[in-house]
């Protein structure tokens, strides 16, 4: 209730006039806009790894490039975002808002055509903690030349800190004593326009699925060919919030997890859960 619950639900329902299917935010308490129906997706995570354990690297040639470059990077940060959910496709707008920052920034790549890249803002003193602006890889051997490119760039600092998915590498093949991984600052999103949202999934395999969300209906959804028919439906086989839905959608928690937590009332099939997998949910653009 109050003013900014009116806010929030008159938000929407703008939002659903003007045709958009999905929003994200960032929040500055989750429970406020849980009770919009956003829900937190994926995961953000913040390493910080003293100078002395990051990993050696290397494999690949490193070349400095400025802001300006952005068109080396964009093949290889469009194949991160089609390996997660969340990300945000950049043009040239895009590009400028994350590159021009009020602070000089340096961009390090590595491969030709790039295949790994950092965006830093050095400082000058000696043995402070310095935080990578921006670490994406289209490879494994991206991510490991872009370690050694770290290893070097952490000479006469404390540490490093920097952002990556649940999925990274670092955790799974780089934790050492000293190393702190904390989880920052996800996102929040919220489906707008289900039928739209489904209908834009590719789906594999085929089945057929029905289920319900309080407020806003009941859905049949059929898909095949990685393509889906989603209908209005009587009821459904299984019942969630919207914002349960839209993570289910994200793959981050995925159904099979909402499943077994408890959010998520009725039988869900297996044409349900394959429809929404498990996947990495992840957003760098972020203030």
């Amino acid at each position: 209730g109050g003013v900014g619950g009116a806010m929030m639900k008159g938000s929407i329902e703008q939002m659903r006039r003007d045709g958009f299917a999905l929003a994200t935010l960032y929040a500055y308490r989750e429970p406020f806009y849980a009770k919009s129906g956003y829900a937190t997706l994926g995961r953000r995570l913040k390493i910080e790894c003293p100078a002395h354990r990051l990993p050696k690297g290397g494999g690949l040639k490193v070349r400095r490039l400025t802001p300006d470059d952005w068109s080396f990077l964009n093949p290889c940060y469009e194949e991160f975002t089609r390996q997660r959910n969340g990300m945000a496709l950049r043009n040239d707008d895009g590009w400028k808002r994350i590159l021009a920052e009020n602070r000089p920034l340096t961009i390090y790549a590595v491969g030709e055509p790039v295949e790994g890249y950092v965006v830093v803002s050095h400082k000058t003193e000696f043995w402070s903690t310095d935080h990578i602006s921006e670490i994406v890889w289209s490879t494994p051997a991206g991510y490991r030349a872009l370690m050694g490119v770290l290893r070097g760039l952490a000479t006469n600092k404390n540490a490093l800190t920097w952002f990556e998915p649940s999925d990274g590498p670092f955790g799974f093949h780089h934790l050492d004593m000293g190393v702190e991984i904390s989880l920052m600052r996800p996102i929040m999103g919220r489906i707008v326009d289900v039928i739209t949202t489904l209908e834009s999934c590719r789906p594999e395999g085929e089945g057929s699925f029905a289920f319900a969300t309080p407020d806003e209906g009941a859905w049949r959804v059929t898909y095949s060919g990685g393509e889906a028919k989603v209908e209005s439906a009587e009821s459904g086989e299984f019942t969630l919030t919207i914002g349960t839905l839209t993570q289910a959608l994200y793959g981050e928690p995925s159904l099979a997890d909402l499943v077994r937590t408890g959010g998520v009332e009725g039988s869900v099939t297996t044409a349900a859960l394959d429809f929404f997998p498990a996947s990495s949910g992840y957003c760098l653009d972020f203030f």
